[in-house]
């Protein structure tokens, strides 16, 4: 018999993987006999033979299902070596979350349309049960639900299953496995939400979201005929996702530099950066943000305009935009030879401390430990234009490595590696950069696991407000969102989302 990981069910030579989850694998595959390319649903976990005769059975009921109206598996076959495959039609598809960026007048008639898929499913005693905005493509510009096979798990109370629908998952499925029409309109609701946030403030979702499923809507086409009294006017419907203009000014200009300006989508919250030059410190922010916070977030709900202020202080040493009062006068004259004094640290790495808080002032009681300042008068050495050659980074890696792991370290440290990367856009750097940055910030995101499946919504906004902040996205960070999509299984949608927008 042939490699089973290149033929399958007697029939199907695979030709492509297209994405992996807990439970399913996606493939291209040529049917032997007749050429002809199909897309295969496999089922790859290992699950107990009752859940996997719900599957069969789930799959059985889809196919009084009109195949006109939804975008259905053409049948299903098993054998010893696949307990499980659904077969598909190959079709070129786009997913909504890129298609809704292209084309944002469509989204009220997408929606309505999938409105109407779910009615229909749901007329047939069917649902879902795994309602989210991965699970949308549009196909020849129409819109289909697809990733069929959740709700049999679901209703057996699979964990892993509850654990990946996460947040668009209704309560009583969590609590009761009970997977019912009413679970799909809650999920339908938070999905919707989800491309346009300005709706979990109606009524709408409210009552499509309660948490009693008898408080809800009875039906999903009652949803959608709903879902379109809170959308604005027709001419007007672009606006719902409308991205507004983040502009920042230094005063003067010669006193630095704001990072984080550019285009947001709406309600979102933008991670703005101060940055000095030489000779200035950062003091306060003026126009549409106020305070002396640095880095400081902005909400996006019009176009903003803000205004960093800068001061003459030449005597001081700066950490992004702000004074740092340990570090005395005549840091200049310090600063001759750092080169060779970060060569000579290296046998006293074991009992380096690093204090880093996301870029705040050294603390006044750490202003003698000697070891602490190492890396940021490094980071004061890459901010004035030396380069980050390869000895550098291999120090940075020793430093990492001998520290105790903490939530709090982890973080640390990975803000301090993001803040570097800032720094050095633009400008000749060792390769071994990039596989350092991708290697710290994924394993912070991962949680030091060498096999990682999900990465939490915390960490996800984190992320995501670090990339917004910076104002472009460079190649050290699409090398690190390609790492991403390609080795974590779960991603949160909203992260998703973003790669998406991001054309990763």
């Amino acid at each position: 018999m042939a490699d089973k990981k290149h033929f399958i069910l007697g029939k199907y030579d695979i030709t492509a993987n297209i994405r992996k989850d807990p439970f399913f694998r996606w493939v291209k595959a040529r049917d032997r006999s007749g050429g002809n390319t199909v897309v295969l649903q496999i089922l790859c976990a290992e699950l107990p033979p009752h859940q996997i005769e719900l599957l069969f059975d789930f799959f059985d009921n889809l196919r009084s299902a009109s195949k006109s109206k939804l975008f259905l598996p053409e049948y299903t076959l098993s054998d010893e070596d696949t307990r499980l495959a659904a077969v598909y039609k190959a079709v070129p598809f786009e997913p909504l979350s890129k298609a809704i960026i292209k084309k944002p007048e469509k989204a009220l008639e997408w929606w309505l349309n999938a409105a109407e898929q779910l009615f229909y499913l749901h007329n047939r005693n069917l649902v879902h049960g795994y309602v989210s905005p991965d699970h949308f493509v549009l196909i020849n510009d129409e819109i289909f639900l697809i990733n069929f096979g959740y709700a049999p798990l679901l209703e057996a109370g699979n964990d892993l299953a509850i654990k990946k629908v996460g947040k668009f998952c209704a309560p009583e499925v969590t609590e009761q496995n009970n997977v019912t029409s009413r679970a799909d309109i809650y999920a339908f609701a938070k999905t919707v939400a989800h491309f346009h946030p300005e709706l979990k403030h109606t009524e709408w979702h409210t009552k499509a979201t309660a948490k009693k499923p008898e408080d809800r809507p009875r039906r999903m086409r009652d949803v959608g005929q709903e879902l379109k009294k809170e959308f604005d006017p027709p001419g007007s419907k672009a606006e719902i996702i409308e991205k507004y203009l983040l502009t920042a000014e230094a005063v003067p200009k010669e006193g630095g530099r704001v990072d984080g300006s550019g285009k947001f989508m709406r309600s979102e919250n933008v991670r703005v950066m101060a940055v000095v030059t030489e000779g200035y410190v950062f003091d306060h922010w003026e126009g549409d943000l106020k305070g002396k916070e640095n880095p400081a977030s902005v909400t996006m709900d019009t176009d903003k305009k803000i205004i960093a202020v800068f001061m003459k202080d030449s005597a001081l040493f700066y950490t992004s935009g702000n004074r740092d009062s340990t570090i005395l006068d005549k840091f200049e004259n310090r600063m001759e030879g750092m080169e060779q004094k970060l060569n000579e640290i290296s046998h006293c790495l074991d009992q380096i401390q690093i204090h880093l808080s996301n870029m705040m002032p050294v603390r006044e009681q750490e202003k003698d430990n000697k070891q602490s300042q190492i890396l940021l008068e490094l980071k004061t050495i890459i901010y004035k234009g030396i380069t980050l050659d390869t000895p550098k980074i291999e120090m940075m890696k020793k430093i990492i490595e001998t520290r105790a792991k903490s939530e709090t370290e982890d973080r640390a440290i990975s803000d301090f590696i993001f803040d570097l990367n800032q720094m050095i856009i633009g400008r000749a750097t060792s390769p071994a950069w990039k596989t350092f940055f991708v290697e710290t910030i994924s394993h912070y995101l991962s949680e030091g696991r060498q096999f990682p499946e999900d990465i939490s919504d915390e960490k996800a906004e984190w992320l995501m407000d670090r990339i917004d902040s910076s104002g472009n996205l460079d190649e050290n960070t699409k090398a690190l969102l390609i790492f991403i999509k390609e080795n974590i299984e779960i991603i949160p949608a909203k992260l998703n989302f973003k790669i998406a927008l991001w054309n990763i």
